[in-house]
Order: C-alpha cells, then structure tokens, then sequence
C-alpha cells in the first residue's frame, strides 16, 4: 500500500476523534451540565482514535529503509 493511503487514513482516524469530541462537548453544552467541561479523556475512544490516526499517519512518511 502506498503512503498516500496511510496519510489518509492515518487523517481519517484524526478527523474522527476530533468530530466524537466536538459532538460530545456540544452535548455537555446544550445540556447545561453545571459538572464541567467534558476532558480529552473522558471518552474513550477520543484518544484511542487520535493514538490511531497519529501512528498510522506517521507510519506513511517513507524513512531510511535498506
């Protein structure tokens, strides 16, 4: 597989964890929760998801390979 395809996917699993974050912080904000600001951890596929994207589109940058 190419490194483009790992760029883009490495960026679809960034992009997913951020929309699962927004959706949940809109939620906690439209509820009037008075408990706090929702934390990057609070959810747990938040940072599994953006573990996930960060590994995968690092891993399609070509290195030194003999």
């Amino acid at each position: 597989m190419g490194n483009e395809f790992y760029h883009k996917l490495g960026a679809a699993f960034l992009f997913a964890a951020a929309i699962i974050y927004m959706v949940e912080r809109l939620g906690q904000k439209l509820a009037g929760l008075a408990v706090g600001e929702a934390g990057f951890f609070s959810n747990l596929f938040v940072p599994v998801f953006a573990l996930i994207g960060i590994v995968i589109f690092v891993f399609g940058f070509p290195g030194s390979r003999r």
